[in-house]
């Protein structure tokens, strides 16, 4: 198979083959945004043979939200609520922006992770060495627009300097946008439709409300039934609980157990409630040919409450997403908000058995000849995302985040 073939796979479908809102990773703007302009937009566009550009849309925060927003184009199976997105099949070689906030940071790179590493060698068939560029834009003016440009073309300005094209199509010339810094190793072969991820940073203004409260969490003591993998039964939390912790043991005929959470308000006042649900598109987490991970995370400002796997390693699984709110649903300014945290280190399925809480080794498991693997959320942390390759002997990888009330002007008091 073929690297535009496989590389296809990797960036965000729509969920069920549905024009779902939002993008992925989470932020609500509705509270934090003292201005009436609509989001920005970022388009990443191909060009298929015939010249006829395909492409995809990107929400940008509103003016002032103090939000930072990532974008894993590979995610797979990840889905939105907020605007309708296309990026399955797309390899972006340009990419133009519309309405930007001033002091926003956009940062492109190849990096599944959205890192800035670059790495050392380079394997056109293996996607865990794609680390062979970073470029990060800023935005200097109310707002700044960026015509279309390829992004090999974003290293021909200078640092620090001001990108002046002018769109082919507009005529228009971009305003107001900084190629801030890059860094890249290789030729422009390892960066035309290469983009894996998009980080895009807009800042607070005078008047934006403070971040809302770290909400609490209280895990469930014990663990859920045991489901085993390959039978055709869905997992999910109870009512208004969210996920905070997964275990395996074996193979797909082993059972899988969850560890669910209750969101508490320090107050005992307001109950925290799931709003919006869905469930993902199917993922084969074996990966195309049992080497490439599959990810995946949720859309932005929601959290995992479900899971569905069916059949051995190669066959579909699902997961289920929610919103939160704090009081009514039917009320966007009750939304909460969800800060991704960091993937996990790698986490062999049938494991050592020994229990990990975040990253931090615990008690060993006991009582089952097959041997598993365990993973909880660190404290007041829900379960927001994972990743897996392979079968029960590959590693997986979990990703976390901290729920936060939503934001007031009495939070900055």
């Amino acid at each position: 198979m073929n690297r535009l073939t496989r590389s296809r796979r990797y960036v965000r479908p729509l969920i069920a083959g549905t024009a779902l809102a939002a993008a992925f990773s989470g932020y609500c703007t509705a509270n934090s945004a003292p201005t009436a302009e609509p989001e920005g937009i970022l388009r990443l566009i191909e060009y298929t043979e015939n010249g006829s550009p395909k492409e995809c849309s990107l929400p940008i925060p509103r003016a002032y939200a103090d939000e930072t927003v990532e974008y894993m184009l590979n995610n797979k199976g990840g889905g939105s609520f907020e605007a309708p997105g296309a990026c399955s099949t797309l390899r972006p070689v340009s990419i133009q922006a519309s309405n930007i906030p001033s002091t926003t940071k956009i940062l492109l790179t190849d990096d599944w992770h959205c890192s800035k590493e670059l790495g050392t060698s380079y394997d056109e068939t293996d996607y865990s060495s794609n680390k062979n560029f970073w470029i990060e834009l800023g935005a200097t003016r109310q707002p700044s627009t960026l015509e279309e440009l390829g992004i090999n073309n974003l290293f021909g300005y200078p640092k620090k300097g001001y990108i002046r094209n002018k769109g082919q199509d507009t005529g228009r010339q971009s305003e107001g946008v900084k190629l801030l810094d890059y860094g890249r190793v290789g030729g422009d072969e390892r960066v035309s439709g290469h983009l894996s991820c998009v980080r895009i940073t807009v800042g607070a203004g005078s008047t934006t409300p403070a971040p809302g409260a770290t909400v609490a969490t209280k895990v469930d003591e014990h663990w859920s039934p045991g489901i085993r993998e390959n039978v055709d039964k869905a997992f999910t939390c109870p009512n208004n609980t969210v996920m905070a912790g997964r275990q395996h043991w074996g193979d797909e005929t082993g059972p899988t157990h969850y560890k669910c959470a209750t969101l508490l308000d320090a107050k005992e006042e307001t109950p925290y409630l799931r709003g919006e649900t869905m469930w993902s598109a199917d993922i084969i987490e074996s990966g195309l040919e049992k080497k490439d991970w599959y990810y995946f995370s949720y859309p932005r400002n929601s959290v995992m409450i479900g899971r569905h796997h069916v059949d051995s390693e190669n066959g579909p699984t699902r997961y289920q997403c929610a919103t939160i709110y704090k009081g009514a649903t039917d009320k966007p300014e009750n939304r909460l908000s969800v800060i991704p945290g960091a993937w996990s280190n790698e986490i062999k399925e049938s494991d050592d058995g020994v229990t990990r809480r975040g990253d931090t080794q615990g008690t060993t498991l006991g009582g089952d000849e097959n041997k598993g693997s365990t993973y909880v959320c660190p404290n007041n942390q829900v379960m927001i995302g994972r990743a897996h390759v392979g079968d029960e002997n590959d590693p997986t990888r979990y990703r976390c985040g901290t729920l936060h009330d939503p934001r007031t002007p009495a939070d900055r008091t």
